[in-house]
């Protein structure tokens, strides 16, 4: 491994401008968590704008930077007044040229003078200073053996940044969490995705970086996520999502006109990301270059008009009438650095195509003036969700019976093994490539459970019910398994057997075998979709199981919500709760939760949600009117109180509604309910 140059190890643990920052075990590990539940709202996010992006965002600019182009959004919905659960106000996306790398050079860094070059780099006229405050997950240290891309750019930390805005009287800081790194995922096909990400959320440390308004300087709050990807064309697919809260304590100027938050100098800084990568890099090969170069002379300099010609590079001093102007940083003074323009040739100019595989002796031609700059593998840090395991996990691998089967026999036959030392080459070499064996059962002619009791239960056309209520029981006990319960429901739902028991249940007569079926469904349909159950039994034993299926089925499912709604369960549930409400001990607690289930929004795969139109359904029914009366007289039974309040308050989401709850006596009946529970608290 090679030695740090002398210059840069002074330059990364330069002096400081705050106290020392020593976090407990405890307190990395919430910083951990919370970086991973902002790579989650990143992504949600990201997969929210790309359904619709007109009915969310407003379109305010374009930033032009040579071949990039960044558009700028407002958003245009309300913002929240909770900066923490609030959605994000401003949104950037466009494609910006140059790879992912570069993008990620310019946003990694884990020392401060590294973190002041980049941000000087990506913000040459808004950047005034910034310090890394406490490294919890460093970059990784140069090693010539390391070259993978999913965790060369980890990095976690605090940092504390300052800058001017052009819209903005006086200049603001932010102290924050910042999270780098890259993620795979993939997609429908099979096929891996990288994703890059940067994400920045203000954090409060009075100890260690108190506000600095005795400088005349703001302190904001801002929760940034950049997402990045590479397309096929060589250029970066950007979109960046931010929420910004400039403080209670607003000036009068301020508050007269409020500064324009996309003008925010981090959000639009990523659009000269090429430029600023090639910067950082030419940087870097003069401070390795010239170690001790340090500009602390106060002369004159030679203007660019009176310069005589050749021009000389940089770097390799070659001298050329065709060199590349680009700005590099140098040192000033012990600490300080300014950006100045300098010129080089084109092969010190371009970067390396790729990192070299074999060493320098092996190489067969000269390494370019710069050399390598490689960021090897960290240590081991907490894995990264996939990008879009928010809303559906990534896509698994799946073989048929047939095919593992087929190549346990090829096992046996062309390499002379036993059945079993076949089955376990077999599980070896598909569970090496990624495949799920869970549905697969690791021997010959042997026919899954599962699917052994749906084909009986499909062929029998009996009016036996017997042989019926033991393939159920087996069934039953297939998904109950904690181990293979997963690969049991995937198995089933490959051979559509909810649709066999769906088409079964109209047939069964007995009461105890209907319920068994239902259970049955209900332990199948367990997070699956597109499901759709009819029961017609006026039995309340079969209603109350068909209203369990009923939750499991619409639970965070918007697609069975809406085919339930089309096909009449609203006006069915409100005549049943009618029915149930005028015999004694109606138990329609059921009833409640699966309205419950209807009315709440909890699909985060659905870009719209049916709630309020579900609602609406529910209010034109009577629903209101006739609950009202029920709760007074179901006082005593706090469940079936508590299920029914609970509704009531998903019924009040829009004013009109809360008009017809007003009117129909719901504020006499809440004094009563908590004298009851303070009575039952005492007893």
């Amino acid at each position: 491994m090679k030695r740090p140059n002398p210059t840069i190890r002074r330059l990364s643990t330069s002096s400081t401008r705050f106290p020392a920052c020593h976090l407990t075990p405890e307190d990395e590990a919430q910083y951990m968590a919370l970086s991973q539940r902002l790579l989650g709202r990143a992504i949600a996010e990201c997969e929210t704008t790309l359904i619709d992006m007109d009915s969310h965002w407003k379109y305010v600019r374009t930033i032009p930077v040579a071949t990039s182009s960044l558009k700028v959004y407002k958003s245009t919905h309300h913002p929240s007044t909770a900066f923490g659960g609030a959605a994000a106000q401003v949104m950037a996306t466009g494609i910006v040229s140059g790879t992912m790398d570069d993008i990620m050079t310019c946003l990694s860094a884990d020392n401060s003078f590294a973190f002041r070059m980049n941000s000087a780099l990506l913000m040459p006229k808004e950047h005034l200073d910034c310090e890394v405050l406490h490294t919890i997950v460093p970059l990784p240290t140069s090693s010539p053996t390391s070259s993978s891309t999913s965790d060369k750019f980890r990095f976690l930390g605090l940092k504390w940044g300052a800058t001017k805005w052009p819209s903005a009287s006086k200049h603001r800081d932010l102290c924050y969490l910042e999270s780098t790194g890259v993620t795979r995922t993939s997609d429908t096909q099979g096929h891996v995705m990288e994703y890059g990400y940067c994400l920045m959320e203000s954090i409060d440390l009075p100890a260690i970086c108190p506000p600095l308004d005795q400088f005349s300087i703001k302190r904001v709050k801002v929760s940034l996520r950049h997402v990045f990807r590479t397309l096929p064309i060589g250029c970066t697919l950007v979109m960046s999502h931010c929420s910004i809260d400039l403080g209670s304590h607003a000036s009068p100027s301020t508050m007269w006109m409020p500064p324009d938050l996309t003008t925010f100098p981090h959000l639009v800084s990523i659009a000269a990301a090429a430029e600023v990568a090639t910067a950082i890099r030419l940087s870097n090969a003069l401070l390795l270059r010239h170690p001790t170069t340090a500009d602390n002379s106060t002369t004159w300099n030679v203007p660019e008009f009176l310069r005589k010609f050749p021009r000389e590079c940089a770097l390799c001093h070659h001298k050329s009438d065709r060199l590349q102007k680009h700005r590099v940083v140098n040192l000033l003074g012990s600490t300080g650095i300014k950006i100045v323009a300098q010129f080089f040739c084109h092969a010190c100019a371009t970067p390396p195509a790729t990192p070299p595989a074999t060493s320098p002796s092996s190489a067969t031609s000269p390494p370019s003036p710069l050399g390598p700059v490689i960021r090897p593998r960290p240590a081991p840090t907490m894995p990264l969700a996939p990008f879009s395991e928010m809303q559906s996990r990534a896509a698994k691998r799946h073989i048929t019976q047939e095919t593992f089967n087929e190549c346990v026999r090829e096992n046996m036959e062309e390499f002379d093994m036993i059945e079993e030392d076949a089955i376990a080459d077999a599980v070896t070499q598909f569970e090496s490539q990624g495949v799920d064996l869970s549905t697969i059962v690791k021997a010959l002619d042997v026919v899954h459970p599962v699917l052994a009791a749906l084909k009986v239960i499909e062929a029998d056309e009996s009016d036996d019910e017997t042989c019926l209520h033991v393939k159920l029981v087996a069934l039953q006990d297939q998904f109950k398994d904690a181990v293979g319960s997963s690969g049991a429901k995937e198995l089933a739902g490959q051979i559509n057997g909810p649709t066999i028991l769906l088409q079964r249940l109209p047939a069964v007569q007995d009461v105890a075998t209907r319920i068994l079926l239902l259970s049955t469904l209900q332990s199948m349909v367990r997070c699956r979709t597109q499901i759709f159950l009819e029961v017609q039994s006026n039995d309340r034993y079969t209603q109350t199981a068909a209203f369990s299926s009923l939750k499991c089925i619409c639970a965070k499912n918007e697609v069975n919500k809406k085919r339930l709604t089309s096909h009449g369960i609203i006006a069915r549930l409100v005549v049943l709760f009618r029915d149930r409400s005028m015999v004694p001990d109606g138990r329609t607690k059921d009833i409640a939760d699966v309205i419950r289930v209807l009315t709440l929004h909890d699909d985060t795969t659905s870009m719209f949600s049916q709630t309020h139109d579900i609602v609406k359904l529910f209010v034109e029914h009577g629903v209101i009117d006739a609950v009202l009366p029920y709760l007074r007289g179901v006082s005593s039974d706090p469940d079936t109180l508590s299920s029914w309040l609970a509704v009531v308050k998903q019924l009040a989401i829009t004013e009109d509604t809360c008009r017809k709850l007003v009117a129909a006596g719901i504020l006499d009946l809440l004094p009563t309910f908590q004298q009851h529970a303070h009575v039952q608290y005492i007893a």
